[in-house]
């Protein structure tokens, strides 16, 4: 029997509704034999897979363990505009290729498989493909739900920043959770002409201890008032986070099974601009962003089962650790003082600076404050003075951080004091 001719009794184990001439707009599925349906624009976005069944050549469901056991992992798949593709695994790794669909929009094809689309709607698609198994011919099909659409929804009427605090949502990011920081003050003081700079980082959080906003201010020092601000806000669905800056969208990411940032985007494109590949403990091992590769580098660490970041890429930066000064609060501490996520200043198209990095969406982060940093020649920033107090659960948090930069690039003493919410 041919795939095409199995056709009618699949339809009996489609959980969503399969109409010939009919296209709806919720769960329900038409089938792409119909005129004028475009499914190369229609599956631009993300999917995640829902459910996979083996048939038998007459449509019939069978449990095969064999068979089971040997089929393709894909619970989440990206298309862009590009004709590219990207699955991410439940242990976040990804692997990218080149999807396409055949001129009559029967097959899709992924570098060198070619799955036959029994269906297609808004939010449901359908793919089987032959599976020969001891002398018989089986069909397994894989239905996936829609993940994102292509372009992300901007918030209220005139596209504002959405109403903040919204916790309705699935996401499976994972923030720290506790020892929630208010505000962090950073002055600056340099060493060759005397002058001071200060700047005011003040954050707000949902119900869920994730971040929804972050705030920058920038101070005249002589008269202590602010010059500039720069505001980021973050909004939350089943998949996605996305992220404001001065009210406008800079970038949205997909959230992987394993909590983190598996892609990224700039603004509403459709074209994937940053991937992340984890370990199995949960550390970003691999990026790409902005056609620049990384490959953070580890060491065991003096905490038993956890690694510590020694370099952000191969020869980068030298990072070390060597204080009892713990990394234990909603702001990865790493990330504001150190060069620990640098790859993130080429990820925004209007801000050069860490934003994601500081809240726990690049993975599990090291559990210590860096007591050094080094860049060969140039200058070597390390830290000087740091004071702590007992927090409300039981351990101490850092209440104050100081390091001092020496080298060739404008040395200076950095002095970061910490509040918390009560």
């Amino acid at each position: 029997m041919k795939l095409k001719d199995i056709k009618l009794y699949i339809s009996l184990f489609i959980f969503t509704l399969v109409m010939s001439g009919c296209i709806s707009d919720g769960d329900e599925t038409y089938v792409l034999e119909e005129p004028g349906i475009e499914a190369s624009k229609m599956i631009i976005g993300g999917w995640r897979k829902s459910n996979v069944k083996v048939l038998d050549e007459d449509g019939n469901e069978v449990h095969n363990s064999a068979i089971e056991g040997s089929l393709e992992e894909m619970p989440d798949i990206i298309f862009d505009e590009e004709g590219n593709y990207i699955i991410t695994y439940a242990d976040g790794k990804t692997e990218t290729g080149k999807w396409n669909i055949s001129d009559d929009e029967e097959y899709l094809y992924l570098d060198g498989t070619n799955w036959e689309i029994y269906s297609f709607g808004e939010d449901k698609l359908v793919i089987i493909y032959e599976y020969f198994y001891k002398g018989k011919y089986y069909y397994i099909m894989y239905i996936f739900d829609r993940a994102f659409s292509p372009a992300p929804e901007e918030g209220g009427e005139d596209g504002d920043v959405p109403e903040l605090g919204d916790v309705s949502d699935n996401n499976p990011y994972k923030p720290w959770g506790k020892n929630l920081v208010s505000k962090i003050t950073l002055t600056r003081r340099y060493t060759d002409d005397n002058t001071v700079s200060k700047t005011v980082y003040l954050f707000q959080y949902d119900k869920k201890s994730r971040i929804i906003e972050y705030t920058e201010q920038s101070y005249n020092t002589l008269n202590n008032t602010v010059i500039k601000t720069n505001k980021f806000n973050f909004k939350y669905d089943d998949s996605k986070v996305y992220l404001y800056y001065n009210g406008e969208l800079m970038n949205y990411g997909v959230i992987g099974a394993n909590g983190y940032l598996t892609t990224l985007y700039e603004g509403n494109s459709t074209t994937v601009n940053s991937t992340f590949r984890y370990d199995s403990d949960g550390y970003v091992t691999y990026l790409k962003t902005d056609n620049q590769e990384w490959e953070p580098v580890y060491k065991s660490s003096s905490w038993i089962g956890n690694k510590d970041m020694i370099s952000p890429e191969k020869g980068g930066d030298v990072l070390s650790y060597n204080s009892d000064a713990l990394n234990n609060i909603s702001v990865d501490f790493n990330g504001l003082v150190t060069t620990s996520y640098q790859w993130e200043w080429f990820m925004h198209y209007d801000y050069s600076g860490v934003v994601f990095g500081l809240f726990d969406f690049y993975g599990k982060r090291t559990q210590q404050i860096a007591t050094k940093v080094v860049r060969g020649v140039h200058w070597t920033d390390e830290m000087t003075d740091w004071n702590i107090k007992d927090s409300a659960i039981g351990d101490y948090v850092i209440t104050l951080y100081q390091m001092t930069r020496t080298g060739l690039n404008n040395p200076f003493v950095a002095t970061y004091e910490v509040e918390y919410y009560e």
